[in-house]
């Protein structure tokens, strides 16, 4: 088992815990081990493995017994196995399939968001939005990623659609690893003005217009991410070839 780096922990556990039932260290039925012992295993806070162990029990891989510990479901889907840890930007079918969910879940999402925002979500979009802008100048890429998966994270809240929500909770970690990946090979700050106009949408109450930037922002990032697939054939390989990584700006 191997000790997890101290970033983007609860992911990471997610990650190591589809190893160990891949490789098969864990099988069907099995009990985990206490969360005192596996977080030490692991080399990571508990409150970090609850959040994994959470996330992977809303999508059914683990059942958590009170008084009893935490079983690896004997039914789990496999299609949670094959898609976790795909690397998305080496996969076309893959990332166009996540692109056309987050579509429709996000567009909706921002929507809602717009009606339903408080006023202090509103502030911090603006924030996260500046975050973004800071990160970008200093050449941060994982602090400017880290914010945007925040600001589209912050949107499903102020939704106020809990089942949205849920869905794209479930899905968080795939997000965050795609917008890593996809962060290499298409331009970041081309996308500022998107967020800038999608949080400008939000606070001004317009529900059209922000649906109408979200649909806007995922068709503008699948089109690069499509150029780069066009740019990279007849062979795609599991990591991002550095001859088309972009410089930050």
């Amino acid at each position: 088992m191997n000790k997890i780096r101290k970033k983007r922990l609860a992911d990471e556990v997610i990650n190591e815990i589809t190893k160990l039932i891949q490789n098969g260290e864990l099988k069907e039925g099995d009990m985990l081990p206490s969360q005192s012992e596996f977080a030490a295993q692991l080399g990571v806070s508990r409150p970090s493995l609850r959040e994994a162990l959470n996330t992977l029990a809303s999508l059914g891989v683990i059942e958590l017994r009170p008084g009893l510990g935490t079983f690896l479901r004997s039914n789990y889907s496999s299609l949670y196995i094959d898609y976790l840890n795909v690397p998305l930007i080496s996969n076309p079918k893959v990332t166009n399939e996540l692109l056309e969910v987050r579509e429709f879940l996000e567009v909706g999402a921002a929507g809602l968001a717009a009606k339903n925002a408080t006023d202090n979500e509103i502030e911090q979009m603006r924030v996260l939005v500046e975050e973004m802008d800071k990160a970008l100048y200093k050449k941060r890429m994982d602090e400017a990623t880290d914010r945007d998966l925040d600001f589209h994270m912050l949107i499903s809240d102020a939704s106020r659609n809990g089942m949205l929500k849920s869905i794209l909770m479930n899905i968080r970690s795939t997000i965050k690893e795609f917008m890593y990946e996809t962060n290499m090979v298409v331009d970041f700050s081309a996308y500022q003005k998107d967020h800038r106009a999608l949080y400008h949408a939000i606070k001004n109450r317009d529900e059209m217009k922000a649906k109408a930037q979200m649909k806007k922002h995922i068709i503008n990032l699948r089109s690069e991410v499509n150029l780069y697939y066009e740019l990279k054939k007849p062979q795609l390989e599991g990591s991002v070839p550095k001859e088309y990584m972009k410089k930050k700006i």
